[in-house]
């Protein structure tokens, strides 16, 4: 119950956010909006506004839409209305209307990891193990609680989160881990499995957020800027390399991998709920930042081409990389759920 609660606050808010971005830009460009919904499928519950669009709750917690007026779709237009267009408007209220989803969702992840630095300070994050997993790689390996983590990969590593920073980059099966115990230096070679998609050696650190380093507001700004390029970059490098086959396809995962992660962020305490909650954000953010047609990224595309050659995008080109885009999207989410129900089974 507390994993089905966590995903539906999770997605629920990330998504939230993101149409509510949507919603806002087309609103103040004079966009005409019919449908605001949270969800998929079938409406549980909604009302309709003073300006006509819908706001719905749907059966399906995996994403949502804002329906708004456009020439590509199969609406019939009077010509009163084709001012309320999406392709009636200049061609920045255009882009800014797609890409506002992703700065808000970009802007819900500063928020909350601004508010975590500012309130409670830098977590002081020593790679020291406090918990060895069993049967976990790193047991297999010979760490034990105490040890502090010197290196992996070869790399250096000053805090855990450098620990995982480090796994993600790693191109073969078997991988050095330098530790330190008893003041004395220890060379192990360790073998990551992958969890939800992740490589993991099965080490724990202690919750530090209670002895926390105190910070300016101007120092919890910077380092929730690094935190956040630190995100991105290592979503983008996981991603590269599977797409160049350095990394299984099987990684990929899906709805049931968040939901499971959610679980787990929530029942670690309050603040690491936050920090997930701004991880997954950021994640959406960058998702819909792809070039894919039927994602914000791949209308900021159309839109860039329109920037350049003076003109949009044929309509039948438009349309047709469209509906390409959404079979894609659709096969990648039966791809990724299908991984999901393997690493449960």
């Amino acid at each position: 119950m507390i994993t089905l609660i966590s995903f539906v606050l999770v997605l629920g808010l990330c998504v939230l956010v993101h149409e509510w971005g949507h919603f806002y830009a087309a609103r103040k460009s004079g966009i005409k909006v019919f449908a605001f919904s949270i969800g998929m499928g079938p409406e549980l519950y909604g009302w309709t506004d003073k300006h006509g669009t819908r706001w719905r709750l749907a059966a399906l917690p995996i994403g949502g839409y804002v329906q708004v007026l456009s020439e590509l779709g199969g609406e019939k237009i009077t010509q009163k209305d084709k001012k309320k267009t999406v392709e009636s408007k200049k061609l920045w209220q255009k882009m800014w209307f797609t890409a506002n989803g992703i700065i808000m969702n970009f802007a819900l992840a500063f928020v909350l990891i601004f508010g975590i630095f500012a309130t409670k300070g830098l977590p002081q994050d020593a790679p020291v193990v406090d918990t060895v997993i069993a049967s976990s790689p790193a047991e297999k390996g010979g760490i034990l609680k105490g040890d502090e983590v010197l290196m992996v990969a070869g790399k250096k590593v000053k805090s855990f989160a450098d620990i995982r920073k480090h796994l993600m980059t790693v191109k073969t099966d078997k991988i050095p881990v330098e530790i330190k115990r008893n003041n004395k230096k220890i060379e192990l070679t360790l073998t990551p499995e992958n969890k939800e998609g992740i490589p993991t050696i099965g080490i724990q650190a202690r919750p530090n957020l209670e002895n926390a380093k105190k910070v300016d507001i101007g120092t919890a700004a910077v380092e929730t800027v690094k935190e956040m390029g630190n995100s991105v970059i290592t979503m983008f490098r996981g991603l590269g390399q599977i797409v160049s086959g350095k990394r299984s396809s099987k990684e990929l995962g899906g709805m049931i991998s968040i939901a499971q992660m959610s679980g787990k962020a929530f029942e670690n305490g309050f603040f690491s709920f936050l920090f997930f909650l701004a991880f997954i954000s950021i994640n959406l953010g960058v998702i819909n930042l792809f070039p894919i047609p039927g994602l914000d990224g791949g209308h900021l595309v159309f839109y860039i081409y329109e920037l350049i050659i003076r003109r949009p995008a044929p309509k039948l080109l438009h349309i047709g990389l469209t509906y390409a885009g959404f079979g894609l999207l659709i096969f990648l989410m039966i791809f990724s759920t299908y991984n999901d129900i393997l690493r449960l089974l």
